[in-house]
């Protein structure tokens, strides 16, 4: 025999699922994304020294296919 309100515990049941579900994948997007910020953030410091370095003309010339 089934209790009427066994619809509702199922139902709850199924939607908590979901929402675990949702929850994880949004951790593991929030983890993807501070990895990716970290590392531009690296890279942006790992260029500003090289700029601070070799100052703008260096970084020019370099681009443009060497220098003297």
């Amino acid at each position: 025999m089934r209790w009427p309100w066994s619809k509702d515990i199922e139902d709850a049941q199924a939607e908590a699922k979901t929402a675990a579900e949702d929850h994880a994948h949004s951790v593991k997007r929030r983890i993807e994304s501070e990895a990716q910020s970290s590392e531009a953030v690296e890279v942006s410091n790992v260029l500003w020294q090289e700029l601070q370095r070799n100052g703008w003309t260096e970084m020019l010339q370099q681009a443009w296919g060497g220098g003297r």
